[in-house]
């Protein structure tokens, strides 16, 4: 069975009530004569979806409502495909991320002259609303407050503002729900995994539905906790500091003595294509390279009698930044959290990497290109590479799909037997 891939916590727009408004958000078409299919559509939705509203609540108006919304997110979906391919040189095969939101429906400050969203103010213009959404944010997501907890924090607040003449009219501004500061998005229902490629879609149900406090509630039967590579990389590209570091990391000279991998020289004999080395790049063009990592661990610490639960973490270490910045938490992509409480399988693990694959595979070529970042004001494509795996002997073993260390056939490179792994004598290994 397949895993469902979490929301990212640095998107705070409420995504129903965005689709609401035609030809609004992150893909916002031209008026172009290309572009009129998908408005006239969109606004014919929209004008349906307003109609509706106006009409008395029944079970008809309620399921005719979800119809319209989810041809709406379609809709969005298809608008997204093409402004990409407008955006991008390279057409539809070359990935567009857009570092733009759409804000006014979160009431938060936006200059006319930069509309990107890792370069805008995000927060209210409010100082004291301001305070409330951070702190309750850092509450709710840093600490674990639940979310009845927040709510009472964020009613706290409210009574707080309606206390004083001042502030009583930002009161209705502090949501009572505090999901409310977190985006929804949709996700599949049943697995669509293929084993290899001409077997059959898995099929097998995603979530389940509980029943708690006689109420039903649908909860997803396995989550996983995953990052966005390409959001993670634009805000990352956004800070100038660390873009210069990300920009001189190939051009700068080589220590006699090795104090880092890039002393080597290895990494910058990799080929984008024949003729042509992947690092340094053109300096039009960003180009990075990882390392990867996976360990497991116990989310509980030890325990008693052997009663182990393990979580596996993923991450992809920017090798750009020098060392004493690498392995900053800030500066490290988590690239996903499996949960316990077992280990994945050789086959099983297949499904979190392949999320990480497919996107490192378009990083390569086409790259992806970024509408703004902090060196490149008009934006620039990036590309990126994965290169060493820097894990134990189990967790490197695992990720590469090689046999334990204690199998019969242990060696990544020959077919030594586990029972000969004291033959030191190279020349007498089997191929």
């Amino acid at each position: 069975m397949s895993v469902t891939p979490s929301m990212d916590i640095f998107s705070l727009l409420d995504v129903d009530q965005q689709i609401r408004h035609p030809n609004v958000g992150l893909y916002a078409l031209t008026l172009a004569h290309k572009n009129q299919v998908y408005l006239e559509y969109e606004n014919r939705l929209c004008n349906i979806l307003d109609m509706l509203e106006s009409l008395d609540a029944t079970e008809g108006k309620e399921s005719m409502e979800d119809r319209v919304l989810q041809e709406l997110i379609r809709a969005n979906r298809l608008k997204g495909l093409e402004w990409s391919g407008q955006r991008s040189k390279r057409g539809v095969n070359g990935a567009m991320v857009n570092t733009g939101v759409f804000m006014p429906l979160l009431g938060v400050a936006v200059s006319d002259n930069a509309s990107e969203s890792y370069f805008v103010t995000r927060h209210p213009q409010n100082p004291t609303l301001h305070a409330i959404y951070v702190t309750t944010l850092i509450m709710y997501v840093l600490y674990h407050l639940p979310r009845r907890g927040a709510a009472v924090l964020l009613a706290g607040m409210r009574s707080i503002l309606k206390s004083q003449a001042s502030l009583c009219s930002l009161a209705s501004e502090v949501p009572i729900d505090p999901r409310k500061l977190l985006s929804m998005y949709s996700i599949p229902t049943h697995c669509t995994h293929h084993r290899v490629g001409a077997s059959p879609t898995c099929g097998e149900p995603l979530f389940e539905t509980v029943i708690i406090n006689a109420k039903a509630h649908t909860v997803p039967l396995c989550k996983y906790e995953v990052q966005d590579l390409k959001q993670w990389v634009g805000r990352l590209l956004s800070r100038p500091s660390i873009e210069e570091y990300v920009f001189k990391a190939f051009r700068r000279p080589r220590k006699e003595y090795m104090e880092d991998m890039w002393d080597a020289g290895h990494l910058c004999k990799i080929l984008l294509k024949k003729g042509e080395r992947f690092l340094p790049g053109p300096a039009n063009e960003t180009r990075l390279a990882f390392s990867f990592s996976m360990d497991s661990f116990n989310p509980y610490h030890m325990k008693e009698a052997k009663q182990t639960v393990s979580s596996t973490a993923i991450w992809l270490i920017l090798l750009n930044l020098p060392p004493h910045l690498r392995y900053r938490p800030e500066n490290m992509f988590l690239a996903g959290v499996i949960p316990g409480p077992r280990k994945p399988s050789l086959s099983n693990i297949n499904h979190s990497l392949k999320l990480l694959v497919d996107v490192l595979l378009e990083f390569f070529d086409p790259g992806v290109l970024y509408s703004q970042t902090a060196r490149h004001k008009q934006g620039c494509r990036v590309r990126a590479i994965l290169v060493p795996v820097v894990s134990d002997m189990l967790a490197a073993r695992q990720a590469g799909g090689f046999a334990s260390p204690t199998a019969t056939y242990f060696c990544m490179r020959c077919n030594l037997k586990v029972q000969d792994i004291e033959n030191l004598d190279k020349y007498s290994w089997p191929p």
